[in-house]
């Protein structure tokens, strides 16, 4: 018995050090990941959002260097479709904006494998109303400034990728519109790809 102690101990050491601190990479300065993120986002009741369309869809890709390994500054870039809906006279509408939102990113833990943290950003949107509701010269189609911020947790789960999760605030500008500005919510999960980290 006092033998088995030791040998258990030795047969469980290799495992483990893969799980050990060091054996994944921290978020250093000098690296920069490519991540895909999806999920779903809600239409606030802001200006009459929630009562022109229903949750939808996100599909985003987005870019993240480090300069220090508790910042990052980057950009995320693609869609959020919103679902039709159909109000009780029978109109029904949809709406979907394209976002190209340059971000900042502070991380809340340092030194680590995983890391919670905040962003937040302003860039570009060209957001479509497709509703029988519009009124007469209120444009479909506009282009304006977008707003995102948000926070989430993102952890390693290899030497060379990550898995994140992330909520999700975006303000979707009209300037050409009587209704202004839309605002969303949402949660997406994401996977990044990293390069040059130690």
């Amino acid at each position: 018995m006092h033998l088995l102690l030791p040998l258990l101990l030795a047969a469980a050491s290799p495992s483990c050090a893969q799980f050990a601190p060091g054996y994944l990479p921290l978020f250093d300065g000098g690296s920069h990941s490519v991540g895909f993120k999806a999920g779903v986002v809600s239409p606030t009741d802001t200006n009459g959002f929630s009562s022109l369309a229903q949750r939808g869809k996100a599909i985003l890709l987005h870019y993240r260097f480090y300069p220090l390994d508790w910042v990052a500054v980057g950009a995320d870039a693609g869609m959020e479709n919103f679902s039709k809906k159909i109000a009780p006279d029978g109109s029904s509408s949809s709406a979907d904006a394209m976002l190209f939102t340059p971000i900042l990113r502070v991380n809340l833990v340092r030194e680590m494998s995983w890391t919670p943290y905040l962003f937040g950003g302003f860039g570009f949107n060209q957001f479509t109303l497709k509703s029988s509701a519009l009124k007469p010269g209120d444009p479909s189609k506009t282009a304006g400034l977008a707003l995102s911020a948000g926070g989430g947790f993102e952890f390693f789960v290899l030497r060379g990728m990550s898995v994140f999760f992330e909520g999700r605030y975006d303000e979707f500008r009209r300037p050409k519109s009587s209704q202004g500005s839309f605002q969303a919510v949402g949660g997406q999960l994401g996977l990044a790809v990293w390069f040059n980290y130690d």
